[in-house]
């Protein structure tokens, strides 16, 4: 879970998930703001909120977050592939979530 004062650096700026791992954005306090900025897609602008659809994220589609005010979040991540994948531009999450992984295989909610 993130609060607006504790949303890791990284995910304020543009990044993507790798090949092969979706995201789930939940907002369970509050708004967050994402963004869609890849040159792929239209850029595309949607203000997440609690109770509301989750955001989602799509593999190698360049995104970045924005709280709006005092917030409350968590990305799930999905993948599409066995086998052990970093999971996005951040080594420790990675690291993290590809030992949840090791066991499980396509298409499994990472835990």
């Amino acid at each position: 879970m993130f609060a607006e004062t504790s949303v890791p650096a990284g995910l304020l700026r543009d990044h993507s998930t790798k090949d092969g791992v979706w995201g789930l954005i939940h907002v369970e306090r509050g708004q967050l703001r994402y963004r869609i900025t890849d040159p792929r897609r239209e850029a595309t602008e949607i203000l997440l909120a609690a109770g509301a659809m989750p955001g989602i994220v799509e593999p190698t589609i360049v995104h970045h977050v924005e709280p709006v005010g005092a917030v409350l979040f968590q990305v799930e991540f999905f993948r599409t592939a066995a086998g052990i994948i970093p999971l996005c531009r951040f080594e420790e999450l990675a690291e993290r979530e590809n030992r949840l992984l090791a066991q499980k295989i396509t298409y499994t909610k990472i835990q």
